[in-house]
């Protein structure tokens, strides 16, 4: 309920996804979540370690996304050899999903890490599809304002 009333919320979208991932990182037990998008600069981290995540990283979260046909759960990235195990030896579980809209056109992803391997179930990753079609409202709303008030039409605030 917490991340539904954020996501309605006037604020800024950035102010709304950073406040919304902080919820799902506390929620979840995750000791890092991210919310990128590798068409543009877009990167929140909820993270003491605030790690860079370059392009090539960001597509390769997308296509195992897209391969996966929904959401990615890595028990141990230092098993699988995955690029976040250069982000910190502590880091060992992963899951991760896309945020779509309501036509299926991809958004962003949401990604979370623990240090303890094997900690994510799919329980996890059903919620965080909730809270992704939540996060999916806040930014299809945030576009819709933005046209409003790019063609002049006053917006309640």
């Amino acid at each position: 309920l917490e991340i539904v009333n954020i996501a309605s919320s006037n604020r800024p979208l950035e102010a709304q996804l950073e406040e919304i991932l902080g919820a799902l990182v506390a929620g979840m037990g995750a000791t890092t979540g991210y919310i990128v998008d590798p068409r543009k600069p877009m990167l929140i981290s909820h993270s003491s370690l605030r790690h860079e995540m370059d392009p090539a990283q960001m597509r390769e979260l997308v296509a195992q996304l897209n391969h996966a046909g929904g959401p990615v759960i890595l028990e141990d990235v230092h098993a699988t050899r995955h690029w976040l195990a250069e982000w910190d030896p502590k880091i060992h579980g992963m899951v991760s999903v896309s945020v779509t809209n309501h036509r299926g056109k991809f958004l962003c992803a949401i990604l979370l890490t623990h240090e303890q391997p094997g900690y994510f179930k799919p329980e996890h990753s059903t919620l965080m599809q909730a809270v992704a079609n939540q996060m999916a409202r806040a930014m299809e709303n945030a576009r819709l304002v933005g046209e409003l008030q790019g063609d002049g039409i006053p917006t309640q605030s």
